[in-house]
C-alpha cells in the first residue's frame, strides 16, 4: 500500500452540529464494562505517527479466531464507553463474528469535553481549531495517512499470534468518517485496505471523494448533517451503497454524543 494522498482543503468545513454538540456526560451512560481488552503497538515510523518507541493503544474485541476484521475510527473524543460498547456489539451480532479494532489515533490527546459545552467562547473556538487544524492532533490529512500503517501493524501482531486477518471493513464516526472517505478509494498510488466501509454521522462529506469510492459504502446520517450534502455524496458513490438518515438523532449519537 502506498501512502494515501490528501489535499489541504480537507482541514475545513466542520458542520455547526459537530462544533456545538457536547458529548454526553459520562454519568449519563449506562455502566458498561467492555468485553475486549487493550494492547499497544509501537508506531514509530508508521505514517508519521511518532518516533521510535511511541506506543498506540488499540482496543480489541471479538473472537481471536475470526479472520475478518473491522477498523473503527472514532470521533474527536477518543475512547468512550458507548464507542467501546458499539465495537463489542459489532464483533458478535452479525451473521458472522469479527475481530474489531479501535486504535487511538490521538495517542491520548483527544478533544476536551469542555470545548463543546455552552456558552461558546473565543477560547473554546481557538482550542478546537488548534486541535483539528493544520499540524493539530486531529489534522485530517495526517490522520488519513496513518491508516495503512496501523492496519499493517495490527495484521503483523495477529500473525505473530498465529492468526490471520483476511479482509477488513471500516466504520468512521464524525471525524473518523472523513478519514474513511479518504482511505476507501483505490487510486494509482494507493490501494484501500478495506473491502467495505461505513460512515456514521459523517463529517465534511465531499462528493469528489465519493466518486472515487468503488467498494460498498454505508452512510448512516443524523439530523445534524445537511440533507443536500448527504444526498450529493450518495449520488456520487460508484459502488454498492446503503444510505439512511436518522433525522431524530443528534450528530454523534453512535459515538461520544
Amino acid at each position: 500500500m502506498a501512502a494515501v494522498v490528501v489535499d489541504n482543503h480537507h482541514h475545513h468545513g466542520a458542520s455547526e452540529a459537530c462544533l456545538t454538540t457536547p458529548p454526553v456526560a459520562v454519568t449519563a451512560v449506562v455502566d458498561y464494562k467492555e468485553k475486549g481488552r487493550f494492547f499497544e503497538i509501537d508506531v514509530g515510523g508508521v505514517g508519521g505517527i511518532g518516533g521510535e518507541g511511541v506506543g498506540m493503544r488499540i482496543y480489541r474485541t471479538g473472537p481471536v479466531t475470526a479472520k475478518k476484521a473491522i477498523l473503527i475510527v472514532f470521533d474527536v473524543f477518543g475512547f468512550c464507553p458507548q464507542t467501546l460498547q458499539g465495537a463489542d456489539i459489532l464483533s458478535t451480532h452479525g451473521k458472522e463474528a469479527y475481530q474489531v479494532f479501535v486504535p487511538d489515533f490521538f495517542l491520548g490527546q483527544n478533544a476536551k469535553h469542555e470545548w463543546f459545552v455552552p456558552p461558546a467562547t473565543p477560547e473554546k473556538a481557538a482550542a478546537r481549531e488548534a486541535f483539528r487544524g493544520p499540524g493539530g492532533v486531529a489534522d485530517i490529512p495526517t490522520g488519513a495517512k496513518k491508516v495503512p500503517g496501523v492496519v499493517k501493524a495490527i495484521e503483523e501482531k495477529i500473525a505473530k499470534e498465529g492468526g490471520k486477518i483476511e479482509s477488513w471493513g471500516s466504520v468512521g464516526m464524525c471525524w473518523g468518517g472523513k478519514i474513511i472517505s479518504l482511505t476507501s478509494p483505490s487510486t494509482p498510488t494507493f490501494t484501500t485496505p478495506f473491502t467495505a466501509s461505513s460512515e456514521v454521522h459523517p463529517a465534511r462529506l465531499d462528493p469528489s471523494e465519493a466518486s472515487q469510492i468503488t467498494i460498498p459504502m454505508c452512510i448512516l446520517a443524523s439530523g445534524g448533517e445537511k440533507e443536500e450534502e448527504v444526498d450529493a455524496f450518495e449520488a456520487a458513490l460508484k459502488g454498492e451503497k446503503y444510505v439512511e438518515r436518522f433525522a431524530d438523532q443528534v450528530h454523534g449519537w453512535m459515538g461520544a454524543r
